[in-house]
């Protein structure tokens, strides 16, 4: 992987800059380009990007982005890429869509204005993204579809250009028109050391060939961590090393938070009951995070644009309005800390969801999240209390085991904690009661505990209980048209320091109940992992949201005439990556309960350990698959 990092000078030239370059254009395909019928380089493919061109203005008078593209269809299967969808974002509309469809003998049907819509893209809780739709009319596998559109640009300190497709890529064109006012480097991530940038007029432009597609595969990486992608960033001087940089970025955001924090007599009051209770630093902590969590209205869940006011600059203005994203949350805490004269930092770290912090790339626009970093006993602890949801003490698993630059004077980097599969819970104990005229009654009782129930909370927030009772229902259905769910509750749904529980009841009748001997076979659990391990081999990481411990128990209650042959035996086996336990008991009331746990030891797992894993699911599989054979016991004489 080349990671090799220049920096570049910026020198704009006088004079006006070439049209050609200012403004992309559709040109004819070669005529080699028309007659292809596969890609000589990946036959397989079902089509492929013969050209991406992007121009990128990155100054302050005329900021904008534009691209082309265009792409050869092989198959019908290629036909998906002859419809697009693209994001469009406030302040980064897409406008100016232009698009034709070229036959192979080179005939044109124009994209219309009737050919493109508006489309929900994303959905969040109080807020959507919409998205510029279009499928290219005429089009057929051997044609060429090709399209071009204008977005506004806001200019930024770090630039991405993704250089990697989903399918191969002939060629991509990255011209850059930068900003003079700052230095400006690149750094390239698994590229060719030749593809480098070059210097034309105006600007630099980046050219590279002939790049595989990336293998999609779900469970993987983010792709900014997978895809080959260059970087283009400015920095406000030159600096003779990273360590001379992130010294000064420290330094900086150290005296902007200083200055935000320095007007903190509301939040101070806010807190001066907690601060004055008889209990420990540890015990006033947690309060005050629960108060953040509980009492701030958190805005980057629940987006309102009257409140997304850029006028609050101070602690103060944001304990008036009780609000704020969920770094301006974490902030608040650290401040809070501070008033308990308890070191306390600002934490700067990049998502695992969204890449990796490279130290040696000097951008603190890498950055995509704050945490609060407070130091208690000699250790230095991590907190975000601007995580919906997220309890005490507690990380995503997207903010451990990452690096974190604290906010200081001067720069120190530590490392978050590495989360633990015993401290994120999943269980689900079935109660199953099996009486004599047939009928078979369930009652399910789950339990989420630590990070896991953060997302829960956040998916079931806006949902009605008699909603997501008729959803549950809907479901049982599919797997069985006689069952009827009778009860369903969702309990602490808004008690973040207790377990969400979530417990229902259904029943169905069940003929083979009355046989004089009962086969049941009961695939014991289903969990979500099973579809990990769908593929022969993979390609990339295996990676999963959270470490954590599934716990499931199914407690049989059989009629009084019915009795167990045998119970299934015992099952306990490992790798370094998954624990597995399965055990079978009668307890005190003579129910049979057989009770699974899985630990799932890892973050992302290689690729090259995968057959290891995989062998090992089937072998859970296997077991989880039991057979209880029941049958009448003997009447006595």
């Amino acid at each position: 992987m080349n990671r090799c990092m220049i920096l570049l000078t910026v020198i704009l030239l006088s004079g006006a800059f070439l049209c050609e370059a200012k403004k992309l254009s559709f040109t004819m395909p070669a005529p080699e380009e028309l007659q292809m019928t596969n890609n000589p380089a990946n036959p397989d493919e079902s089509a492929m990007i013969l050209l991406r061109e992007s121009i990128i203005d990155d100054t302050f008078k005329s900021p904008h982005y534009e691209e082309h593209v265009r792409i050869k269809i092989f198959t019908s299967k290629g036909l998906e890429y002859a419809t697009v969808e693209i994001p469009s974002f406030k302040n980064n509309e897409i406008t100016d869509i232009k698009g034709r469809t070229i036959g192979k003998d080179g005939s044109i049907i124009e994209l219309t204005e009737q050919h493109i819509f508006d489309k929900e893209w994303s959905k969040g809780k109080k807020f959507k993204t919409k998205a510029k739709s279009f499928t290219f009319p005429g089009a057929e596998p051997g044609c060429i579809v090709e399209y071009i559109y204008h977005r506004r640009h806001q200019p930024r300190y770090l630039i991405l250009l993704p250089i990697q497709d989903e399918i191969y890529t002939k060629e991509v064109r990255y011209l850059l028109i930068p900003t003079e006012h700052y230095s400006l480097g690149w750094r390239g991530f698994g590229l060719s050391p030749l593809v480098q940038p070059e210097r034309v007029e105006y600007g630099f432009l980046v050219v590279a060939k002939d790049i595989p597609g990336l293998i999609s595969e779900d469970y993987s990486p983010p792709d900014s961590m997978v895809k080959a992608t260059g970087i283009f960033f400015y920095t406000d001087k030159r600096y003779n090393s990273s360590e001379e940089f992130w010294t000064d970025a420290a330094k900086e955001a150290f005296d902007k938070y200083k200055k935000i924090m320095k007007k903190d007599s509301a939040l101070k009051t806010l807190t001066s009951q907690i601060r004055g209770e008889k209990i420990n630093n540890e015990e006033k902590l947690k309060k005050i995070y629960q108060l953040l969590q509980k009492d701030f209205h958190n805005l980057s869940y629940d987006i309102i644009e009257s409140m997304a006011d850029e006028t609050r600059k101070t602690v103060d203005d944001f304990v008036k309005c009780r609000c704020g994203f969920q770094d301006d949350i974490n902030m608040l805490f650290v401040s809070a800390a501070k008033s308990l004269n308890l070191p306390g930092y600002i934490g700067f770290l990049v998502n695992r969801d969204e890449g990796t912090f490279h130290k040696e790339l000097p951008s603190k626009w890498q950055f995509t999240n704050a945490i609060a970093v407070v130091k208690l006993d000699d250790s230095y602890r991590f907190f975000s209390p601007g995580t919906y949801a997220l309890p005490y003490n507690s990380l995503p698993g997207s903010f451990s085991d990452v690096t974190v630059m604290m906010v200081s004077e001067k720069p120190e980097f530590v490392t978050t904690p590495a989360s633990q599969s015993t401290d994120n819970q999943f269980r689900s104990d079935w109660k199953i009661i099996l009486d004599t005229d047939g009928m078979r009654k369930i009652d399910v009782h789950t339990a989420v505990k630590g990070v896991l129930q953060a997302s829960w909370r956040q998916n079931l927030q806006d949902k009605q209980e008699n909603q997501l009772k008729k959803d549950k229902g809907e479901e049982l259905k599919k797997i069985n048209p006689a069952i009827t769910l009778d009860t369903y509750t969702v309990i602490n749904l808004n008690e973040f320091e207790q377990p969400l529980r979530i417990e229902y009841s259904y029943y169905y009748k069940d003929e083979s109940l009355q046989a004089e001997q009962i086969i049941y076979k009961i695939p014991l659990f289903d969990p979500i992992e099973k579809d990990m391990f769908l593929t022969p081999r993979r390609n990339n990481a295996l990676c999963i949201e959270e470490r954590h411990t599934d716990v499931n128990t199914i407690e049989i209650v059989l009629p009084e005439n019915y009795d167990i042959i045998e119970l299934p035996r015992n099952v306990t086996t490992s790798i370094p990556a998954i624990k597995y336990n399965l055990t079978f008991s009668k307890n005190d009331q003579g129910y049979i309960v057989a009770e699974r746990i899985v630990e799932w030891n890892f973050d992302c797992l290689p690729a090259a350990q995968y057959l290891e894993a995989k062998k090992f699911w089937s072998l859970i599989e296997r077991s989880d698959q039991i057979t209880f054979v029941f049958t009448k016991k003997e009447k006595s004489k």
